[in-house]
């Protein structure tokens, strides 16, 4: 999965490399469904399934990932540089 221009392959390098459009289109796309479930994610995989797209989506994606939503992208990318 792309994230912020890098191909990722954890979830370590999607909070290193995050971008929140970046994850809103993977969640959109599907995506963000196929790369949890390629690294076995399966809590998060159930998790993300859980998420209604109603409300605020990126207050539940920050959630999904253990995230502040008060965070900037580079506050989140510094913390897991």
């Amino acid at each position: 999965m792309m994230m912020n221009g890098k191909l990722i392959h954890s979830i370590r390098e999607l909070k290193q490399n995050f971008s929140i459009d970046d994850l809103v289109a993977c969640y959109y796309s599907g995506e963000l469904f196929f790369f949890l479930q390629k690294i076995g994610e399966y809590d998060k995989l159930t998790r993300l399934q859980r998420i209604t797209g109603n409300g605020n989506l990126t207050a539940q994606l920050y959630d999904l990932f253990d995230l502040n939503p008060e965070w900037t992208e580079e506050e989140i990318r510094r913390r897991f540089s």
